[in-house]
């Protein structure tokens, strides 16, 4: 069966070249793309030759026919032209099409060699070699972004966006679906991590402005050849990983400032569980509630200060003497001790590592 993807690739790439209106059909008569400006189609013409592929019908401005052996199928194709002669703007087209369709399907090949690359499925010399028969530059800077959409929306509508914005089919980045929620922007010819920062932060407003939906973008460092593209990828998932267990209020994570964060996400559990029960006396089953939380982190960004932090927070200064009076009774740790407070800090970053990894060991 003749793919949709590549159809409306080339539907896209031949409306840019000529002003012929067209639609495909696969060879079983079902629709796959089409020119905006298209007129009636006759479709019993369409079921005619879908039961007989010899057949064609050619009228004074309009052609159906078949295109044998692209993509080893069948192609019917309906043509409408305004002017000429129908039968050399047929031929013409034919020759068009071939030509589009050699290089919808590179293009295609050449996005599916840089996800197999991201996804780990090759590596080494097999990378190189791919590379030169696809004549991809390896020895390029580029960095990796991780598009995460926090809500149900479609993402194909987002990745046709961002190729049309960053001119994608005209340079040697990539933007390709990673999972079904997530977009990779393989970004070519990056010069430092300023302009990594710079790509980010555009890239968040770019999307929030256009679709007005949740989305998180994690990236890695700078690479500077194919092999290590799947290093970099790793990071700006593992930056995304790490940004939404510690960080949830910041929707831009680079992996080179997530601080304790990535630290803790290197710790095994049994190292986190045993860290946590000295800290809180063998309390790791401890939970901390949102009010207290928000408190505690209004308390940290005072610098310790409680008569600051009531009057950010408009609550009394004797409730949170008392509340932090309870939190020592339950943890052993006076957070108004600058050790104290650090260590705290610290463990309840290690419990949120913990539960998000999907250990029981902490109880939520």
């Amino acid at each position: 069966m003749f793919p949709k993807n590549i159809a409306e690739i080339i539907t896209d790439t031949y409306k840019e070249q000529q002003m012929i209106n067209f639609a495909l059909f696969n060879k079983e008569g079902v629709e796959l793309s089409r020119t905006k400006s298209i007129q009636n189609i006759d479709l019993d013409k369409i079921n005619q030759i879908k039961d007989d592929l010899s057949l064609s019908f050619i009228e004074e401005k309009k052609a159906y026919f078949v295109i044998t052996n692209l993509f080893k199928a069948s192609l019917i194709v309906y043509l409408e032209a305004n002017d000429g002669n129908i039968e050399e703007i047929k031929n013409s087209f034919i020759l068009t099409l071939n030509c589009c369709f050699r290089v919808s399907t590179d293009k295609l090949d050449k996005e599916e060699f840089i996800k197999n690359i991201l996804l780990g499925n090759i590596y080494g010399l097999e990378i190189d070699h791919n590379a030169r028969k696809l004549f991809i530059p390896n020895f390029r800077n580029r960095v990796v972004f991780y598009i995460h959409i926090e809500e149900e929306y479609d993402i194909v509508l987002i990745e046709k966006f961002l190729k049309k914005t960053y001119n994608i089919d005209n340079n040697g980045s990539f933007i390709l679906q990673i999972e079904e929620n997530v977009l990779a922007f393989v970004y070519e010819d990056i010069n430092d991590s300023i302009e990594s920062e710079k790509i980010a932060n555009d890239l968040s407003e770019i999307l929030k402005k256009e679709f007005k939906i949740g989305i998180k973008i994690s990236y890695g460092t700078i690479c500077n050849n194919l092999r290590s593209l799947f290093k970099v990828y790793k990071e700006s998932k593992i930056s995304y990983e790490i940004g939404i267990t510690f960080y949830k209020e910041v929707d831009i994570y680079s992996y080179n400032n997530l601080g304790l964060g990535r630290l803790i996400f290197q710790m095994p559990v049994e190292l986190c569980k045993m860290f946590v029960d000295e800290a809180f006396k063998n309390n790791s089953n401890f939970v901390i509630d949102t009010n207290l939380e928000e408190e505690i982190k209004t308390f940290f960004e005072n610098n310790l200060n409680i008569s600051e932090t009531s009057r950010a927070m408009n609550i009394h200064r004797n409730t949170l003497v008392y509340r932090f009076d309870k939190l020592k009774n339950e943890t052993g740790l006076d957070i108004r001790n600058f050790y104290d407070a650090n260590l705290f800090y610290i463990s309840i970053m290690i419990m949120k590592y913990a539960r998000r990894k999907g250990e029981n060991t902490f109880n939520d």
